[in-house]
């Protein structure tokens, strides 16, 4: 079971584009406790930790902890994409990322004028 955490936590830092850092700092969990349980002897955190990581990352401590039930969090999911959509695009270049920001802004506006 303690792999499936490892390895649950490894898919979904990644999948955020999230650092082992910021989720240490946004869980207010020590960075080398959460490199603990990514570790090869992974350990699972205790409830309390659980809780905060799955919050953190927008998914249920189940899926964190047994790999099932629903992934996302019904209050977090949106707010996760948004966060992992701003860190993908704030690292393309200024040309692009006004590119997009226009094609936004258009489609906004079309959309209020319906």
């Amino acid at each position: 079971m303690s792999s499936e955490f490892k390895a649950n936590l490894r898919d979904q830092l990644s999948y955020l584009g999230m650092t082992v850092q910021e989720l240490a700092d946004k869980s207010k969990i020590s960075k080398r406790t959460i490199e603990n349980y990514l570790s090869k002897r992974g350990t699972i955190p205790p409830a309390d930790y659980a809780c905060r990581i799955a919050s953190v990352l927008g998914v249920s401590v189940e899926w964190l902890v047994m790999g099932h039930n629903e992934k996302k969090c019904q209050e977090n999911s949106e707010e996760t994409e948004l966060r992992s959509f701003i860190k993908k695009l704030s690292s393309l270049s200024p040309e692009v990322r006004d590119a997009i920001r226009t094609l936004v802004f258009a489609a906004y506006k079309a959309h209020r004028e319906f």
